[in-house]
């Protein structure tokens, strides 16, 4: 106990010790703001690349186009964790906005099987209660803050484009002004947000066949800026002509359009790029009547992405060609070459890839095919009896059944002309450059620790030169070896504890608010500390669940104190009592 007591006198008598506990707040402070925005714009960055890509999307591997896909998407439907499938035609071309020209992507889509398959309805909704934002603040700066004399049905439209998020992305005042209206004019606004969330995207009729309703991504339809600085867009009902560069260039694919709505991914190429056109008008002008691109499947969780691949693609899975393998195992022995040389390939096959059954790498699909042949023709030649093994009864209804299952699972499964992706293997490149940039900051940021752990044993070590005495007398009346180093290893302990908890606190109260100290910074600066036109966001991100990232944190800084700790207490347990106390 005096071990403890001691520890905390010089903790709290030695301003040096002080120096420690700020030292490694700080570090502590640093890393959890830090590494909470990186995580933060990591998960928004994952939201982004996702654009409208669903769950899974199914491609073929050779034809540009493929017919059928009614059949496909009932047979998609019926399998466990799918819970919609959209048919989607996609292609390049170029597109005509105002007077200029851009080169794009055009897609074909069935509105409402595509919302209900990807985030493109969320996005649609989003752009609304964006435009209905700007709108009201823009109205409220024309009036003097003032909305009594704004029409009823014209803020009623706005407050009904707008989701709990964008009303509380409106400034302060703005948001009393119009809560204190709703009431005055008996406006339920829970009822207009629920509205405003409900809302569904839905095709315009346009009065002449020759003209196709079309959603554009919100950067599409900017022509410019005024003179005042205010962005110039298209706007509902205005032209865009949309050439194809997909197919020969004639009559069939060019098609007019009229802008019917906007919507908003937040990834800037993608919304500045794309366009959307009803599938079948689509297939019409570009001669393909009954044909898609690809199929866009969501599922209930992303984590059985990996099975339900395996399903369509009619392949069984790593976990179950192993314990295929291994149930051969127990009949036919380990020694057996069919096996061996199976388990080799399945090895292979494992170290190059987690989830290598179902990358959609038609190379890894063709020799996950072998594996499953030679698994199924051992076990026809066992159940034959050609094998030169009597497996028991039991071992003959587990093979009976495995090979039912997996005669199933081919059957059930699409043609293997079709490649099967997730929409991280559409991004993993740029999925990859986050997660190395995030961890390389990481990185870096340690260094901070480190500097704080030297610290520390500088400051001990100063501490060991200057409690000579102390150390002396301490030996002198019976304290051990141990107990004079525990002394100096709790300083060190309660120095990053106590530090870590102050940095933690601090850095989680930041966190928390760092949206208002970044309003208050931009008041004080008088200039945009995150402007919204360069990062696309409308607020700064920050982790959600920082608990674990902070605890790890923590636990780092403290084994660093730790380490750093050791040498001091270590040469202060060597000390000689006697020359301890020669001079004193």
């Amino acid at each position: 106990m005096y071990k403890l007591f001691v520890a905390f006198r010089y903790l709290t008598r030695n301003w040096l010790n002080l120096v420690g506990v700020a030292a490694v707040a700080i570090g502590v402070l640093v890393l959890v703001c830090v590494l909470s925005v990186m995580k933060g714009f990591d998960e928004e960055f994952r939201n982004r690349l996702r654009a409208t890509l669903s769950d899974l999307i199914i491609e073929p591997y050779s034809e540009e186009t493929f017919a059928g896909y009614e059949e496909m998407i009932a047979q998609i439907e019926a399998l466990p964790h799918v819970v919609a499938c959209a048919p989607r035609y996609d292609g390049l071309a170029l597109i005509r906005v105002g007077k200029s020209r851009r080169y794009g992507e055009f897609q074909g889509v069935d509105l409402p099987r595509e919302v209900k398959a990807t985030d493109f309805g969320q996005y649609w909704r989003a752009w609304r209660g964006r435009a209905a934002r700007e709108k009201l603040a823009e109205i409220a700066r024309e009036n003097g803050g003032d909305l009594a004399g704004v029409p009823r049905e014209t803020l009623l439209d706005l407050l009904n484009r707008m989701r709990a998020e964008d009303f509380a992305l409106l400034p302060k005042d703005l948001q009393a002004r119009a809560a204190r209206w709703a009431k005055e004019n008996t406006v339920d606004l829970t009822a207009a947000r629920r509205a405003a969330e409900s809302a569904q995207p839905a095709w315009t009729p346009t009065d002449d066949p020759r003209f196709s309703p079309a959603f554009a991504g919100s950067e599409l339809l900017v022509l410019g800026q005024s003179r005042d600085g205010k962005l110039v867009s298209l706007n509902i009902g205005d032209e865009v002509v949309v050439v194809s560069a997909t197919d020969v260039f004639d009559g069939r694919v060019i098609r007019r359009c009229r802008i019917a709505g906007a919507y908003r991914s937040g990834l800037h190429d993608y919304d500045a790029r794309t366009i959307c056109l009803p599938l079948e008008d689509v297939q019409k002008f570009m001669g393909r009547p009954g044909h898609v691109t690809s199929l866009n499947v969501r599922l209930d969780s992303f984590a059985n992405a990996p099975k339900v691949r395996a399903l369509l693609m009619g392949i069984l899975t790593s976990d179950e060609l192993g314990r295929g393998i291994e149930m051969l195992r127990g009949i036919v022995g380990g020694a057996d070459a069919d096996l061996r040389r199976m388990e080799t390939r399945l090895r292979e096959l494992r170290a190059q890839e987690g989830n290598w059954w179902a990358t959609g790498d038609f190379t890894v699909v063709v020799a996950t095919a072998e594996i499953e042949t030679a698994l199924f023709r051992k076990i026809g030649a066992i159940l034959r009896g050609e094998a030169g093994v009597k497996p028991s009864a039991a071992d003959l209804e587990k093979m009976r059944a495995f090979q039912k299952a997996g005669m199933e699972r081919e059957q059930g499964g699409i043609a293997r002309k079709f490649r099967i992706s997730t929409w991280e293997d559409k991004r993993r490149t740029f999925l990859r450059a986050v997660w190395i940039e995030r961890r390389i900051m990481g990185f870096i940021l340690f260094f901070v620790i480190l500097i704080a752990g030297f610290l520390i044993l500088s400051i001990l070590h100063t501490t060991v030169l200057s409690k000579t005495k102390d150390i002396g007398i301490l030996k002198s009346i019976g304290g051990s070896v141990g107990g004079i180093m525990s002394i100096f290893m709790l300083n060190g302990l309660l120095m990053s504890t106590v530090g870590a908890a102050i940095g933690a606190g601090i850095g989680l109260l930041i966190i928390k608010n760092i949206n208002a100290i970044q309003d208050f910074l931009e008041r004080l600066a008088g200039f945009s500390l995150f402007p919204k036109d360069v990062y696309y966001l409308d607020r700064l991100p920050v982790d959600k669940d920082p608990a674990m990232s902070i605890l790890t944190i923590c636990v780092i800084s403290i084994l660093v104190s730790l380490i750093a700790s050791a040498y001091p207490a270590w040469k202060a347990s060597r000390m000689d009592a006697v020359e301890a106390l020669r001079y004193e």
